[in-house]
């Protein structure tokens, strides 16, 4: 059931992201959601007699790259952000 759940959010998400850009965020949300159906689909291969079994090493690579390409767009607003913050508010010193 997570498994669908996640897919209904992965599913739009990534569809979008290939059409049109979504922004560090949105492309963020993408692959992060997509990283977590494939994690919920690898949860659910429990047999080595199931279908899926040969394909779980390739299905947890792609979740990982998945993760990293989140992660590297989040620090990339991250990076954003604090560069923002430094021209806005520059630090100020204090009188000794």
């Amino acid at each position: 059931m997570m498994h669908w759940q996640a897919g209904q959010v992965a599913g739009p998400l990534r569809s979008w992201a290939r059409t049109r850009p979504l922004g560090p965020m949105g492309d963020a949300a993408a692959a992060a959601a997509w990283a977590l159906t494939l994690i919920l689909e690898a949860c659910t291969v429990t047999d080595p007699d199931d279908p899926r079994f040969p394909a779980l090493s390739a299905t947890t690579t792609e979740a990982v790259e998945h993760l990293t390409a989140a992660r590297a767009h989040l620090q990339g607003i991250h990076d954003t952000a604090a560069s923002i913050t430094s021209l806005l508010f520059p630090p100020h010193p204090w009188p000794e």
